[in-house]
């Protein structure tokens, strides 16, 4: 392949991938880069957790992030890297739930884990 070719192939990838974000702005959606994790907090009873603290830790970089689980008890981390495990625990009212972790040998480009705080 001459070196035009090789040059026009990128070009046309560029353009393609500028589309796609653009199609996904027009839409009101975000593109979603990365790896997702996301779950409920609970408590012993099954019921969720409002306003519980989660931390995701890189267990590579030992980065952290945090967020606090909605009214039903959701909560969700987006654009974490590929092929690095994250460790996800969540506290509430000075509670906190067993390490939960996301493996850096999943596939997986949204993992789901539930973490469970032991109250009632």
């Amino acid at each position: 392949m001459t070196k035009t070719k090789k040059k026009s192939s990128r070009h046309a990838a560029g353009f393609l991938f500028a589309g796609l974000l653009a199609l996904t702005a027009a839409l009101g959606q975000q593109p979603r880069l990365g790896r997702s994790v996301h779950g409920l907090v609970l408590d012993a009873l099954n019921r969720p957790v409002p306003s519980a603290i989660v931390t995701c830790t890189n267990l590579s970089s030992k980065a952290q992030e945090a967020a606090i689980s909605d009214a039903q008890g959701a909560f969700a981390f987006h654009d974490l890297q590929p092929r690095v495990s994250y460790q996800l625990i969540a506290q509430w009212q000075g509670h906190k739930s067993p390490a939960r972790t996301a493996s850096q040998y999943s596939n997986a480009p949204d993992v789901r884990l539930d973490l469970k705080i032991p109250v009632t």
